[in-house]
């Protein structure tokens, strides 16, 4: 079964949001001394 758009939307959204949150969690680590 083909999946609808709103289902290829929403797994898009979450992959995104993942990569973002891979990024913020980089760039609030603190600078390595």
């Amino acid at each position: 079964r083909r999946r609808t758009r709103a289902e290829n939307l929403a797994r898009r959204i979450q992959a995104e949001r993942k990569l973002n949150d891979d990024y913020i969690a980089e760039r609030n680590k603190p600078p390595p001394f």
